[in-house]
């Protein structure tokens, strides 16, 4: 005989049912990996030379299996609108970027990684807007490791602005014209490239 479950009232919100996407569930007895990436940037400096962010990269293993030999590459670029083509050009090694050895990350471990990037002025891609000159950073990172059954890999792309309190939707751009200066607090949203 079947036990019947209890059930509850729920109010109904009229807000979306976000997709189920089932290639990225990890299959329950299959033993993997599964490595997510998460870039919390903390400030940036605007200099006569460069646009630097520094942060947090945290690099999680939400698998049943160490990662081993994990390398990472990371760069920032400005928001642009080819983007996406630099993004792609990143992630299939197009772009030249230094490879860092990181070692491994065990099942269930958590690394964070202190990170500083930086962009020439020279390379900064700002914009106009409203008489404003105005650039969006994206950092982009790619890590690949290795585990028994292969190798994988995994991405990240983001866009960094300035964070309101308590943090809305959009975010503010970092400016330019405005000459050297910090910004904080910064926020991240995800870019699906």
């Amino acid at each position: 005989m079947h036990e019947r479950l209890p059930s509850i009232e729920v109010e109904e919100t009229g807000a979306p049912l976000a997709p189920y996407d089932s290639a990225a569930r990890t299959q329950p007895n299959e033993i993997k990996p599964q490595i997510i990436l998460e870039f919390r940037p903390e400030r940036a400096t605007l200099s006569f030379t460069a646009l630097t962010v520094i942060g947090t990269l945290v690099i999680e293993n939400l698998g049943k299996e160490t990662a081993t030999d994990m390398h990472m590459r990371a760069t920032m670029i400005s928001a642009s609108r080819n983007q996406v083509a630099t993004i792609n050009a990143f992630f299939d090694g197009s772009i030249p970027v230094e490879d860092n050895i990181l070692g491994d990350a065990k099942a269930g471990e958590k690394i964070a990684l202190e990170l500083e990037i930086s962009i020439p002025s020279q390379e900064l891609q700002g914009y106009s807007v409203a008489e404003r000159q105005i650039v969006v950073p994206v950092i982009v990172a790619h890590l690949s490791y290795s585990w028994s059954g292969g190798k994988d890999s995994s991405r990240l792309a983001c866009l960094v602005g300035r964070e309101a309190q308590p943090p809305q939707g959009k975010m503010g751009p970092l400016r330019l014209d405005l000459g050297p200066r910090s910004f904080s607090p910064l926020g991240q949203r995800p870019l699906y490239a």
